[in-house]
């Protein structure tokens, strides 16, 4: 107890140091390509662009009638982890292409690991790296992915900069939830329940998206 406020002070400086480790300026011009042309100029900013282009695809999924849900369904039953990421990766990048972001399933990784989905850009004349893990909402490793898959295997890339995304697919309250019994109500609980969770360190560093393809 004693020693608390001093220690939490200290882990808050280093969870900080982390964080701006990479951070490299931006010039006048790819301050105004950035809030005046929505250019990507850090991974910071693409990981930003990933999740407001996720945004826009729930919408659609929600109320276009050019976008449909079906897509993730073989009659009555739902697709499985990797088919939905490859749905949802085509539609990345047909909206994202023209920012130059690459788009690659199954991005190999060290030790053979395999990334679901990578999103890569050359910025600064090096190349960055955005990797995104996903899961269904069925899955045991659900609630441990972020940690044992995410960070451990695939943010530790040289040029992801300990950055990523998590993305769960949620097909309804009927669905079991991390092998168990389902106990929440919807896909905006359950994205608050995984962050909530998340260790304090990797705020501001991992992102938790659920796309809502419930029928």
């Amino acid at each position: 107890q004693d020693f608390y406020p001093i220690l939490k002070s200290q882990l808050f400086h280093h969870i900080h140091q982390q964080k701006i480790k990479n951070i490299v300026v931006p010039t006048m011009k790819e301050t105004i390509d950035l809030l005046e042309n929505h250019q990507v100029i850090s991974i910071e900013s693409m990981r930003a662009l990933i999740l407001e282009e996720l945004a826009a695809y729930q919408k659609d999924l929600n109320g276009s009638e050019f976008t449909s849900k079906d897509s993730f369904y073989n009659g009555d039953k739902h697709v499985d982890e990797n088919r939905a990421t490859q749905i949802v990766g085509e539609r990345l990048q047909s909206k994202l292409q023209c920012y130059g972001i690459d788009f690659h399933l199954e991005h190999l990784m060290s030790d053979n690991k395999r990334c679901d989905l990578t999103c890569s850009k050359r910025i600064h004349d090096r190349q960055r790296l955005l990797v995104v893990e996903a899961k269904g909402q069925w899955n045991k490793e659900l609630y441990s992915a972020i940690e044992n898959q995410l960070v451990r295997q695939y943010t530790i890339h040289p040029d992801a900069e300990k950055q990523g995304i998590f993305l769960v697919y949620w097909f309804g309250t009927q669905e079991k939830l991390a092998g168990l019994k389902n106990t929440m109500s919807s896909a905006e609980e359950l994205q608050h329940d995984i962050a909530s969770k998340m260790p304090v360190e990797l705020k501001g560093l991992i992102d938790v998206f659920v796309l809502d393809v419930s029928r």
